[in-house]
């Protein structure tokens, strides 16, 4: 039970810095920062998946490059993908 309230309580620690950090007051507000980070991560996963393509296709010289660029892009996304879900999170606690 105190995990549990633990778990809760950080996330909304998380969501809370997020709101602050971004300054969003309004459910409009959020929804836009939202589909702004959805639009980027959408950028990034065809940017990386291009990538692998190009790693796959060829015998390059600078696959190590590659790989850390693809690891780079991997980090992000789920940065991004964390953001995401914490807007998913305050809209339904908030009941949006």
């Amino acid at each position: 039970m105190l995990k549990e309230d633990l778990a809760k309580l950080e996330n909304i620690n998380k969501e809370t810095k997020l709101l602050c950090m971004n300054k969003i007051d309004t459910s409009q507000q959020l929804f836009s920062y939202q589909n702004q980070q959805l639009e980027q991560m959408n950028a990034l996963i065809s940017k990386r998946k291009h990538l692998r393509s190009k790693l796959r296709s060829k015998d390059l010289d600078d696959k190590s490059f590659l790989k850390s660029e693809i690891s780079k892009l991997t980090a992000e996304i789920g940065k991004l993908r964390k953001e995401v879900v914490l807007c998913d999170h305050i809209a339904k606690r908030s009941e949006l």
